[in-house]
């Protein structure tokens, strides 16, 4: 199977410039994370201020969904990508320059809107790259680009932090983004056709049409309800997982090392082990996955030591990455080009709320019930998840968001991530 895929990139140059701009902007955005909150903090060493800074990559996906979601449908794909992608390399170009913390939560938001326009984009342009039948390899490469990119970005921005302060990290963040724009400008233009069509079946769609997309039955409202689900339990568990290393194995920050490397590990296995989901079972597998979150990280929180804690956390981690990538598969199966990319930016928006509540109560259950007990709660609300509506995969079309203002299929991948 990893041939195949390797076969796949080989003869689309197309789907490897998007999956190497995967792995870029991704590194990219995850030292970014670092780097930023490291920057406010020397300056103002304000917990306040940190948050705010934290918060310019929460806010922006819940606005581009509320408020310019039908605009990703209506300007070419590769034109927004390479564009997402000039604005946050201008960001980081002039960040170094920032006179305040003020500035810098400012530039940050910028480059938090960039991101929010960037990720959906990518997902919903896949389609118009590869068969139906090559869809699954080509969401595997994407999203274990991805996962990649989680990994190595944190580990590098702490090197150069650490050596060289944040000025460098910025400059080589903003030559990251520039790298990963010339990728994407390798992408095709849409053919005079296909936007023809495009522009017919788009009709005079409006931000409320999304929220729509949440309220009516169906696979839409079913696959963003599981994603909301498991984005409330990860959150959870990641405001947890310091405290269960620390006071429940008294592992110290040897032993928080090992649980995340547990499930970003699973995050990476998994991924590419996405591969094999066939798209007649993406239902199917997406429960799974769901099922594996659930079963690992309860079972952490049970766990007579950090070791074997890290080993279910490894399992979550692969259930949660098949999770992301049978719903990524679900939505673009769901939805035609014209629809597809504000689909996916609804799902950003839910997942970015559920991420945001899930921040806050997580903290209220450790001090309530432990990490354990913490852990053991998020387990059981991604539990609920997996015992929701079935799902049944619909062809592009039949229920496209805008048509006749009516709802579409749409998610994006936020689960459990570490």
């Amino acid at each position: 199977m990893r041939n195949g895929s390797i076969r796949l990139l080989h003869r689309n140059p197309a789907l490897r410039a998007l999956v190497a701009s995967r792995l870029v902007s991704s590194a990219g955005t995850w030292l970014a994370y670092v780097a930023l909150a490291v920057d406010v903090f020397e300056r103002t060493r304000s917990s306040a201020w940190v948050s705010a800074v934290l918060l310019a990559d929460f806010v922006p996906s819940v606005a581009v969904a509320s408020l310019a979601g039908p605009w990703l449908d209506r300007i070419p794909r590769r034109t927004l990508l390479v564009g997402s992608e000039l604005a946050a390399g201008l960001v980081f170009a002039a960040l170094p320059f920032a006179p305040s913390a003020a500035a810098v939560v400012g530039l940050a938001l910028v480059a938090g809107i960039a991101s929010a326009v960037y990720y959906p984009t990518a997902r919903a342009a896949m389609p118009e790259l590869v068969t139906e039948d090559e869809l699954p390899q080509a969401n595997s490469l994407s999203q274990t680009a991805a996962t990649a990119g989680l990994a190595a970005g944190p580990v590098l921005a702490g090197l150069l932090v650490a050596r060289s302060g944040v000025a460098l990290a910025y400059e080589l963040n903003a030559v990251s983004f520039a790298v990963s724009a010339a990728l994407l400008a390798r992408l095709p233009a849409p053919s005079r056709a296909a936007e023809a069509r495009a522009r017919a079946r788009r009709g005079r769609r409006t931000p409320l049409d999304g929220i729509r997309l949440f309220l009516r039955p169906g696979t839409a409202r079913t696959v963003i309800s599981m994603a909301f689900l498991a984005g409330l339990g990860g959150a959870v568990i990641n405001v947890g997982e310091i405290f269960l290393a620390r006071e429940a194995f008294h592992s110290g920050t040897v032993g928080f090392g090992l649980l995340a490397s547990g499930s970003g590990t699973g995050l990476v296995v998994g991924s590419m082990l996405a591969a094999r989901i066939e798209v007649a079972t993406a239902g199917r597998t997406c429960r799974l996955g769901l099922l594996a979150i659930t079963l690992g990280f309860g079972a952490a929180a049970l766990a007579p030591s950090v070791g074997v804690a890290a080993a279910c956390a490894f399992v979550g981690g692969v259930g949660n990455a098949v999770f992301l990538a049978s719903a990524t598969l679900l939505v673009q199966q769901s939805t035609d080009e014209a629809n597809r990319g504000h689909a996916f930016a609804v799902f950003d928006a839910a997942g970015s709320i559920a991420v945001g509540i899930g921040m806050v109560a997580g903290g209220v259950l450790v001090a309530s019930l432990g990490a354990r007990g913490a852990w053991l709660t998020a387990a059981a609300v991604v539990a609920v998840a997996a015992a929701g509506p079935g799902l049944r995969r619909r062809r592009a079309g039949t229920a496209a968001l805008g048509h006749a203002r009516g709802a579409a299929e749409g998610l994006h991948g936020v689960g459990v991530a570490s």
